[in-house]
């Protein structure tokens, strides 16, 4: 039986408004990951379809997909990482779906903090 890789760690993150960037590890093996070679895929629905976007990569574990507008809010990127053996194509595995959820920029958690502090003044109160 054909052994592969296991991709962890799945994350896409952003630190600037030109693009997202597609991280993943693999875990510890004794399989070579030189014999391996990773697809990243794309998609607007955790189902699919989805589209080879960059690839094939050997000995890389990140992607900047600058094909995107990471200022777009409404819409959901959904990418999956494909691992193919060189030896033995038919050998291909590929993660599930996983999406950026941004964490709350600091405006948004200073807006919450003071909602929680206004009603935690007036709760209980007769206005």
């Amino acid at each position: 039986m054909a052994q592969n890789l296991n991709i962890i760690n799945l994350k896409v993150r952003s630190f600037s408004l030109d693009y997202y960037e597609v991280l993943w590890e693999i875990e510890d093996t004794t399989l070579d990951p030189n014999d391996f070679q990773f697809y990243v895929l794309r998609s607007e629905s955790t189902d699919g379809p989805f589209d080879v976007i960059a690839g094939p990569f050997e000995d890389h574990y990140r992607y900047l997909d600058a094909q995107v507008n990471p200022l777009h809010a409404q819409r959901l990127i959904y990418y999956r990482v494909r691992s193919v053996c060189k030896k033995d194509p038919t050998n291909v595995v590929e993660t599930e779906s996983f999406i950026q959820y941004p964490d709350a920029d600091l405006i948004a958690l200073e807006i919450q903090r003071a909602e929680r502090i206004v009603w935690n003044e007036f709760a209980g109160r007769k206005c």
